[in-house]
C-alpha cells in the first residue's frame, strides 16, 4: 500500500522524469565528446565545455548531427568531386 502510494506521488513522478531526462542529456553529450575526440582530439576539452553548457537535448542532437554531416560531405567530396578517377581496366592501374 504504501508503495502504491509513493508511486503515484506526483512530485516523485516529476523527479523520476526530470532525472530521466538528465540521463538522456548527459548521454548525448558524451556521445558527442566522444565523437570529436576521436576525430578532433585537440578539441576534446574544448567541445566538452561547451557541449556542458546546453541544457536541451534536442539542441545537442542537432549540434552532433550537423558535426556528422559536415564530416561526412568532407570524406565525400573528393570521391564526388568530379575528377577523372582511375579504374581496374585502366593502363595505369597494371
Amino acid at each position: 500500500m504504501f508503495d502504491e502510494l509513493l508511486d503515484e506521488d506526483p512530485y516523485l513522478l516529476d523527479r523520476d522524469v526530470h532525472v530521466a531526462q538528465k540521463a538522456k542529456l548527459e548521454q548525448l553529450q558524451n556521445i558527442v565528446v566522444d565523437v570529436v575526440q576521436n576525430k578532433f582530439p585537440d578539441l576534446a576539452e574544448f567541445t566538452q565545455s561547451k557541449v556542458a553548457q546546453i541544457t536541451n537535448p534536442a539542441m545537442v542532437r542537432t549540434g552532433y548531427l550537423m558535426f556528422v554531416e559536415v564530416s561526412l560531405k568532407k570524406l565525400a567530396s573528393p570521391i564526388f568531386s568530379g575528377s577523372p578517377q582511375r579504374t581496374l581496366n585502366s593502363p595505369e592501374a597494371h
